[in-house]
């Protein structure tokens, strides 16, 4: 059996081992390793024996057995033939491709011919062309897939062009920028000034929304003033879909739709600055519920609501288009002043917490990492004046520090004539602890 024939033998019998989703990346992976194998083999043998690697190197690895020898097996039939013959132009050209692999050459006999120096060329259906790469365009365009315009239309099974832009669009990162909580800065966080009844509506909206549900007091405050007022005109776009978002909005007064158009999107998305308002109204609102450029329409965006709030977390693309009906206007937040707010505020906190912590007695043995640990899982909660915290009965479960002001601890109980009252046991200031087990 010939070299040729063993190692399609071979791949075949992995590839119907593994039944692979992408068979191109796994023969190029499968080619790679067998390369690494090959030439590690070979390397630790001519490092052991320098002056006799020609007798005890295994001939398979330097000289391939000629590709017409007579085993007496059938030559297996290649799972990859395709209609559209692939051929190499000339026989010089599978020399400068091996010459120019990353790994080298070896300088045996068997590699004798990989000498020559030059760019490989591909015959697909009669046409002579160099094989493509999506990394070769300095300044690539994620949304942009490749003209089908320019090429002519691909065969199925045709391997050598590079795949579509729906395939970057799936493998898509997400992060969000680095804020340096650390840092004192003098900039002071933005205030834009608002109504109290604008307040109110804005913190309606965002009670029941888990990005905001979970803020104290001084996070809520410094994210409702820095909400700056957007103003949006009849037929505008407000956000669109695939592009990156940078806003989280409330709707304080009029109309807008949500659009979502079905993937992969159009070549022409990314580069198209063609707007709403360049539609006619017949051609606008074609049918209702759908939108002739932006697609189906799913959702409706009334006076109170919200929209683009995974914005705040990240900047990943935008998965729906935002269109306003009439005229309307809004309250924007950006990424990087909420993160500032919320980042920063928790970190005052958690550095107040950690020094407050080092004043309580009972965790005067804990070292700075335990004590922030604790710091982390605290929860600031304000009583008024006479406010029960805690009452005589009640199970407990949570465990109290006294972070500001004063507290009373009283008991209730029976004296000699049978007569129930309450009397204090303990006065509780900054620094003291009750709850839990505490208070047994």
């Amino acid at each position: 059996m010939s070299t040729f024939e063993a190692l399609v033998g071979d791949l075949t019998r992995d590839i119907n081992r593994v039944q692979p989703k992408d068979a191109l990346q796994f023969c190029a992976n499968w080619f790679q390793s067998r390369l690494e194998e090959q030439r590690a083999r070979t390397r630790d043998v001519l490092a052991q024996r320098p002056h006799s690697f020609s007798r005890d190197l295994p001939t398979d690895l330097f000289v391939d057995a000629p590709l017409g020898a007579a085993s007496g097996v059938p030559t297996p039939v290649s799972p990859f033939s395709h209609p559209a013959p692939l051929h190499r132009s000339s026989r010089s050209s599978l020399r400068n491709s091996a010459s120019q692999s990353p790994f080298g050459t070896l300088n045996v006999p068997g590699n004798a011919l990989l000498s020559d120096n030059g760019p490989p060329i591909f015959q697909i259906n009669d046409r002579h062309v160099a094989p493509t790469s999506p990394l070769s365009n300095p300044h690539p365009n994620p949304f942009a897939s490749f003209d089908g315009s320019a090429q002519p239309p691909l065969n199925p099974g045709d391997y050598l062009h590079p795949p579509n832009s729906a395939v970057f669009a799936r493998r898509v990162s997400v992060s969000a920028e680095t804020i340096a909580v650390d840092v004192e800065s003098d900039e002071p966080l933005p205030v834009f000034p608002k109504t109290p009844d604008q307040l109110r509506r804005i913190k309606a909206s965002i009670a029941n929304n888990l990005i905001f549900r979970d803020l104290d007091e001084e996070q809520e405050t410094g994210v409702l003033n820095a909400m700056q007022e957007k103003t949006t005109a009849k037929a505008e776009v407000v956000i669109r879909q695939g592009d990156a978002g940078e806003y989280f909005y409330v709707v304080e007064s009029g109309l807008l739709h949500c659009y979502i158009r079905p993937e992969p999107l159009p070549p022409t998305w990314a580069t198209n600055s063609r707007s709403s308002q360049t539609l006619s109204p017949d051609e606008m609102f074609l049918q209702p519920g759908y939108h002739p450029e932006f697609g189906r329409q799913v959702a409706e965006c009334t006076p109170g609501t919200s929209f683009g709030e995974l914005a705040l977390m990240y900047g990943h693309p935008r998965a729906a288009t935002v269109l306003a009906i009439e005229a309307s206007t809004l309250w924007a937040l950006d990424r990087i002043t909420f993160r500032t707010i919320i980042l920063k505020a928790a970190h005052r906190r958690r550095t107040m917490y950690e020094q407050f912590l080092s004043t309580v007695t009972l965790l005067s043995s804990l070292d700075a990492p335990e004590r922030s640990k604790i710091a982390d899982a605290l929860v600031s909660r304000v009583y008024v004046d006479g406010e029960a915290i805690v009452r005589q009965g009640e199970m407990g479960d949570t465990f109290f520090f006294v972070e500001e002001g004063e507290a009373i601890a009283t008991k209730t109980q029976q004296d000699d004539n049978g007569e129930t009252r309450e009397i204090k046991v303990g006065h509780l200031k900054k620094g003291d602890y009750f709850g839990g087990e505490s208070d047994r």
